[in-house]
Parts: structure tokens; sequence; C-alpha cells
């Protein structure tokens, strides 16, 4: 059995955790922890101990390395013996002079030595005990300091007095404090200071106070891309590559808390559904949020907001601007809020530019404030799933390998049941609209979850109307209106991500045919297919290559031709299930054998054969054989470019977008113009404003290839105009920009179109910004998008090098 995988926790580590968790849970900042411990080794020995500050803001895994520290102090053979830590709480909320602090020392400190003495523990109690109701004596500092001091000569080892929030403490305390502290850790050998706070403090730089260059102090930066997959795996136990948690990294900032929250809420989903989801995180986590700002004061969140609204480096005149106060005010309130950690600040003087210190914030700000300033963040993030999910490929590619692997093969499954059951026409209405048109899955989706529901309610009485009236509807014939109802349940499960409950319900249609009578063998193949797809969707390639076999098996050799078509619909799945792990062989001869097997049968095997050349020709593109996938693409067009079968004129529709994007980009310019001219001639209907508006960037590019580059940004303004910005832009300009730059298009031109409509620029804001930074302009935009950009420059350099030397 595997070892169990450490909880990480996203606040109060170490609190009812053994030694030996903490340690487990402790996988990022090893450098900062090995710079901790070799400064408490070297101060174990020492007549005078060097004192150290551990200065970052909250959710930077401040009290996390204490609690390593502590478990390190207690475990180590070494150390255990001379080095004994004393962790005060989070917050000392109740030490206001020396005295206090020093009992608040004692009453740390008798749990800790009760593991060693629990005689002295019953003592240090009963000391503190007394000693709080003395709390009016004027010699309360000097009794309490005392007896810390002698337990730590009788057990023989120095304190390590660990101390948290210390911007809050010395804030707090008298005046006396300071120097009296000062003086014992300079004095005493067997105390040592290791505290936290949110902010390089005031005091550490007053040459006239006590703390003066007094601590060492260790800033806790960012996390590193590295350490963020690191702590990711551990938090969600799941691996994930660099390039996939990039995106977290910038959202978070590098912020270890922020980033365990969101892999707590991660586990399972792809980062394309994660990032989608992130407004759902939002709103669960709203509390958390909403508590950060709840512990400003009223006028320092006034500030607070007015920063996180502008979302990006501020000066202290715009803060005021956006607050509707005075700069004089404003810029005493941001002073407090840098000393809170809550703000930090880059640059001197007039130049120094604000910003907060937890990213998310302005994100939960901008989501919660109203419509418009959400679409923004919406946009991030589809520029994040953009740059970090695609696979250098056509979106238009993926959007027929989905549709050769899901939608038609339950679209073909509904058209059965309606053929087998007509009578459930007039119950499922919006089910008949889907199943003629494809564009309509969105209105048949709520239908049929609302179907699935029924099917599988905790309300007997509610799946009883509902059965009954299905069997009314087909008379006797019970179990095809069973086949109707988990044929339901399966899309509206598939549709909705639900894997498991889909493939559950296509194998309670395999399994309603118990006898060798033809309909239930075309059930049955049927249902198989369906569930292949279903894993072929799930990426679980293994599993769909497996319920492929078995359709072979079974029906490989029934002569049934209603059987034979969904055997070769299953043949297409496994050749994308081979294809999708990676065995390209495999999948080109599943491919082929679709073709061989069947292509001189009837009209209804028109549509495996066209998706089993239109998924080769993807995969040949994916690999990068351009020559056989363009031959492949040939082969598909003369088979069926004049095919009256609506289902396999839509293949043919997707696979003529792919062949002149392919054309396009392997330098054919004239015969990706022909082929544009052939799909807007004989499919433009079968297209979505999707497709037809990427198209013509294609077309831009072919123009741009043959020479005509005013016609070419005449095209480009013309159909920019027109575009309308959803969750595939990104992706479709991450293509298509760099192809326009190396085939000779300034970024001027390219920043002038996208700029041309001020309600798009917003939204363009990534692209605009990298291709300014590529110009040599400057910019100033949130961190957020300015990290994008520069990945996005990368990217774009790599590409555009990549076609320049094509």
């Amino acid at each position: 059995m595997a070892a169990p995988r450490p909880i990480v926790r996203k606040f109060n580590p170490g609190i009812f955790q053994s030694d030996e968790d903490v340690i487990a849970q402790f996988v990022v900042r090893h450098r900062e922890f090995g710079i901790l411990m070799n400064i408490l080794r070297s101060n174990a020995g020492a007549s005078t101990c060097q004192h150290t500050l551990i200065v970052a803001p909250r959710g930077r895994g401040k009290t996390m390395m204490l609690a390593r520290i502590a478990a390190e102090l207690r475990t180590s053979d070494a150390l255990r013996p001379c080095l004994l830590p004393v962790r005060f709480t989070e917050e000392s909320y109740e030490v206001f002079n020396a005295g206090e602090f020093w009992l608040d020392a004692l009453c740390q400190l008798a749990p800790e030595v009760a593991r060693h003495d629990p005689e002295m523990a019953a003592e240090l109690r009963e000391a503190h005990a007394e000693f709080r109701r003395r709390w009016r004596d004027r010699d309360l500092e000097e009794l309490a300091r005392t007896v810390v001091l002698e337990a730590a000569q009788r057990l023989g080892s120095k304190l390590v007095l660990m101390v948290e929030n210390c911007q809050v403490l010395f804030d707090n305390v008298d005046e006396r404090f300071g120097w009296s502290l000062r003086k014992t850790l300079q004095t005493e050998p067997n105390v040592i200071f290791v505290g936290t706070a949110t902010t390089r403090m005031a005091a550490l730089d007053d040459v006239q106070g006590p703390f003066y260059e007094f601590f060492r102090p260790l800033l806790l930066a960012p996390l590193p891309l590295d350490e963020c997959k690191a702590l990711w795996e551990a938090a969600s136990g799941e691996v994930r590559s660099e390039r996939e948690i990039r995106p977290m990294q910038i959202l978070t900032g590098g912020d270890p808390r922020l980033l365990v929250i969101i892999a707590g809420f991660a586990r399972h989903r792809s980062l394309k559904e994660l990032l989608e989801e992130l407004v759902s995180l939002i709103d669960d986590h709203t509390e958390y949020f909403r508590s950060h700002l709840d512990r400003l004061g009223k006028m320092e969140r006034r500030v607070y907001l007015a920063l996180v609204d502008l979302w990006r480096p501020s000066t202290t005149a715009e803060i005021a601007a956006r607050s509707m106060q005075e700069i004089r005010t404003v810029s005493s309130l941001l002073g407090r809020l840098v000393k809170r950690g809550a703000v930090a600040y880059e640059g001197e003087g007039q130049k120094r530019l604000y910003s907060a210190t937890q990213r998310l914030y302005s994100i939960y700000y901008k989501l919660r404030r109203q419509r418009d300033e959400a679409a923004l963040v919406h946009s991030l993030i589809q520029w994040l799933v953009a740059c970090f999910t695609s696979d250098e490929l056509s979106a238009v590619g993926e959007q027929l390998a989905k549709d050769a692997i899901q939608s038609t093969s339950i679209r073909e499954g509904f058209r059965l049941a309606l053929r087998d059951i007509p009578a459930i026409r007039g119950k499922f209405p919006q089910l008949v609209r889907f199943v003629g048109e494809a564009e309509e899955a969105e209105e048949a989706l709520e239908f049929t979850v609302r179907a699935s529901h029924y099917a599988d309610a905790n309300q007997p009485a509610k799946v009883l109307a509902l059965r009954n009236e299905v069997l009314q509807r087909c008379g006797s014939n019970e179990e095809r209106a069973r086949v109707a109802l988990h044929t339901l349940k399966g899309l509206a499960e598939g549709r909705l991500g639900n894997w498991d409950e889909a493939i559950d319900a296509y194998d309670a249609i395999a399994s309603l045919g118990g006898n060798n009578a033809p309909a239930s063998r075309v059930l049955a193949c049927m249902a198989l297919a369906c569930k292949a797809a279903t894993q072929l969707t799930a990426d679980r390639a293994a599993d769909a290559l497996e319920t492929c076999s078995q359709i072979n098996e079974r029906y490989g050799g029934d002569g049934l031709e209603a059987v034979r078509v969904w055997v070769a619909r299953a043949l297409v799945s496994s050749g994308l299930a081979w294809a999708q792990a990676g065995e390209n062989d495999e999948a080109f001869a599943a491919w082929d054998q679709v073709v061989a097997r069947y292509g001189n049968d009837g009209p209804r095997f028109h549509h495996p054969i066209a998706s089993a050349l239109a998924a080769k020709s993807v995969h040949l593109v994916r690999i990068g054989d351009a020559a056989s996938a363009l031959a492949t693409f040939a082969d598909l067009a003369v088979r069926y470019r004049d095919s009256d079968d609506s289902s396999v004129r839509r293949i043919m529709a997707i696979a003529f977008v792919n062949r002149a994007e392919l054309q396009a980009r392997t330098n054919r310019p004239d015969d990706a113009l022909a082929t544009i001219h052939d799909l807007v001639e004989r499919f433009s209907k079968l297209l979505n404003p999707f497709n037809l508006q990427w198209i013509e960037w294609t077309r831009a590019r072919a123009l741009l290839a043959r020479g005509d580059r005013e016609l070419a940004l005449a095209m480009l303004q013309s159909t920019y105009d027109k575009l309308t910005f959803d969750g595939n832009t990104p992706g479709l300009l991450l293509h298509h920009v760099p192809e326009l730059i190396g085939g000779g298009l300034m970024e001027t031109d390219l920043l002038r179109i996208l700029t041309s409509d001020p309600q798009k620029s917003a939204m363009m804001d990534p692209i605009v910004a990298t291709l300014r930074r590529r110009i040599g302009e400057s910019v100033r935009i949130p961190a957020e998008v300015l990290e994008v950009a520069r990945d996005l420059a990368v990217h774009l350099d790599e590409a555009i090098a990549a076609v320049k030397g094509r």
C-alpha cells in the first residue's frame, strides 16, 4: 500500500500535527531553510548569538518555516540536546510591555519542556499562574525572564524564541520594550530570537532605535516555477508540467497559500477546466478574500480598493484620484498598508509605483464589482489557456477531432433511438433539433440534464412518472424505452464532464440485450461505440482501446449492416486512441483499415470513412508530415466533396478549413486561396461564425505570402472589425500572429489593427503588450498581464523563428 499523501495546510501549519507531518509537507523553501538552520547551528556553540527576522507578506510561508525549524530542532539528534524551540502564538495580542513578553514566553515554554521534563513543566505552569496574579508588580519582567533563563540552564539548552508578526508586536509595546529586549538578546547567550514580519519595519532602519541593524533579515521571495510545481504536486497529488503550472504562478504571484488553495480545488481537473472554473474558486473563497479586506481600517480599505481596482503598478496620484482623496492623505495610508504587508512598491520618490502583494485580490475585486470588468479577468484567463494549453495546432483541428470522436457518435445514437421509437419525438422536441443541428446543442443540454436527473433521481415518484410517460409513447417495447433514457443520461453526463456516469449509462444499454436478436446487437454495439468515444474524450486512451477491442471481438464478424456501421465507427475511435497514446503506426493502420474494409460499401459507411480520413489528415499535420496530410485531404475531397449526407458535409467543411490552413503554412498560397474559395462556395452554410472569421485570417496570410500586402491588411482589418472575442480567440491569435509576422507583416501594422477598436482593445492587452515590447515601447499594465506578455513574447519568438525556418 502506498504511503498516504501529506496534507498541505493553507493555515496554521504545525498545529495538531506531528513533526513528521510538518517535515513531509515542507516541499519548498529548502534554500531559505538551509540558511536559517546554518545560523542556528553556528549559534549553538557561540557565546553571542545572531538573531534573524523572516520578512514576507502574508501567505508566503513564514509560519510554515517556523514550524519546520521547530520540527527539525525536535527531531535532529545533533540539535535536540542544545536548542529548544519556543513558538509564540501567531498574534501576540496580549503583549504590551517586556514583562508580558516574558510571561508569554514562559507560557509557551512549559508545553515544550513537558516533552523532556514533566516535573519542570509543572513548575513553569505554576510560576506562570502566580505571575499572572501579580501583574501589577513592577518587577514582573525580571521575575518572568529569570524563570525562563533558569529553565534554559537547567535543561542545558539554548531557547529559540519564535515570534510571529513582529511588526504588530513592536507597534503595540511601550517605549522601554525594544531596549530591554535588545539588552537581553545581546547579553544572554542562551536566548536566540527568530521573528517574522510582513514587511521590513521602519524600526530596522531607525539609527536612533534599538533594532537598527540588529536582526539579520531573510526575505521570502515569491516561489520560483520549480517550487510552485513541487508545492502543487504535494497539495493536489497530481503531477503537472512546468508549462501547466506557469499560469498558476502568474495568477498567485508565487504565493504558497494561494497556490495551495487553488491546488486543492484543482484535483482531477485539466488545466483548461481549472482556469475556466477560477471564478467558481473565487466564489468559494469569498469569505477568505473578504476577511483580508475586513482587517483593514476604513480609510486604509478605501485606498487599498482603489489600488486593486487600478490593477497595475500605480503612482500615489493615480491612487488618490481613484479613491477621491488628497494625495497627502493617500501617501500616509499607503505607508500603513506597506507596513501591514498588503502593499509593495518599487522605485523612489514621485516615481514610486504601488501594487497589491497578493494578486488574486485584484481579480477577486474585478469579478465581484461589475460585469464589464469581470470580462477583463475572463479575457486574462482565456489568454492563459491559449498560452499554456495549446498544442501549436490550429484550434479547428481540435474541433474536428472532437466532432469525429464524440459528437457524431452520440448524435448517431440519438438518431437510432428516434428512428426506432418515433413516439419520443413529441416528448423530446429539443432533442430532435439537437440531432438535426449540432449548433443547438446548448439548448438541448438543459433538457437532457433534466431528463438525466429524472432517470437517476432520489424521488421514486418522478422517476416512475417519467418512465411511465415514455412507456406510453413507446407502446410495449420497454427495452427500447430504457435505451432512450440511458442514451439521454449518457449524453447529459458526457456533456457535463461526468465521464464515469456517462460510461455507466452506455454500459447499461450494452447489457440490456440478453439475446441475439438484430435490434439487441445493434443497441449493444452502439452503446459500446459511444462508450469508447466518451473514454477518448476523458483522455482514457487505454480504456477506449479495450472497449474497441471488445467491439471487434463481439461484432467484427457480424453481417448486419447497422452493426457493421458501429464497428466502423469504433475503428475510427481506436485510431484516435492509438494516436492519443503516441502510437502513430497503429493509429494509421486503424484508419486505413476503415477505408480498406468499408470503402466499397453503401452510403451508411461514408461517415466513418470520412471521419477516418479526416482524423488521419489531422494527425499527420500534428506529427509534421505535411505532404502525406495534403494527400489525405485530397483523397477525402475526391471521395466526398459532392456528398449530400449532411454529417459527411460537416466533416468536409472542417477538413477544408484544415487543408487551407496547412497550405498557407507550407507556402502554397495559391492552393490555399483556391481551397478557401471552394470552401466558401460549397460549405460556408455548414461552418459556424467561429470557423468563418478565422478562415479569413488564413486567407490574409495566403495573400501576404503571394505579395498582396495591402489586400491582406484590408482583409485583416475588415475581419477584425467583425471579430467576436471568445475563449478561442487568444489561441487562434497566437497561431496566426507569428505566421503573419514570419510571413513579413510588420508588428506596427498588426498593432494598428488590434488597437483600432477601443472596446476590444482591453481584451487584447496581453498580445498588444507583447507586440509593443517587441518594437521597444514601454508598457504599464497589471503584473499578471505583464507576465503573460513576457511568456507570450517567448512563444512568439519561437513560433516566428519556426515560420522563417520553414
